[in-house]
């Protein structure tokens, strides 16, 4: 699909449904949800804020079924929302404010993440989701 088929307006609109759709299935904790939200065809990445480089399909969303029985509920507040298009692949760069709950434990934390997406012929699909720890200290910039 070629970038004048859409206009940047509407792949922008596209692209937040879909980065919302990834955050939904998450708190849903909702893991045939998280599997429609990711590529079936592309090559998939995923670092988590453990830092490991996860490769592929099979090993990306086997994280994401370790994560949902680990966790008993979970609500993400996102802010500074920067959504880029470049022709057939976007990329959202965020902060999540996480409130997880573990049993009877609350976990509290923040991350710096970036959602990658393609588009397919279904929509876009996630290729690569990165989170690390926010730092407070770290002064977040807006280059335009």
């Amino acid at each position: 699909m070629s970038e004048a088929a859409v206009a940047p307006e509407k792949a922008i609109e596209a692209v937040v449904a879909a980065n919302a759709s990834f955050y939904a299935a998450f708190e849903m904790l909702d893991t045939p949800a998280m599997a429609r939200a990711w590529s079936e065809t592309a090559p998939l990445s995923c670092i988590h804020p453990s830092g490991r480089l996860l490769e592929g399909r099979d090993a990306v969303l086997a994280s994401w079924r370790e994560i949902f029985r680990a966790t008993t509920a979970i609500h993400f507040t996102l802010s500074r929302v920067r959504v880029f298009v470049a022709k057939d692949v976007a990329w959202v760069v965020l902060t999540e404010d996480i409130e997880a709950r573990h049993d009877e434990a609350v976990v509290r934390a923040s991350t710096q993440a970036t959602n990658v997406f393609v588009r397919e012929e279904g929509g876009w699909k996630l290729v690569h989701h990165h989170a690390e720890p926010a730092s407070s200290s770290r002064p977040h910039a807006t280059l335009n």
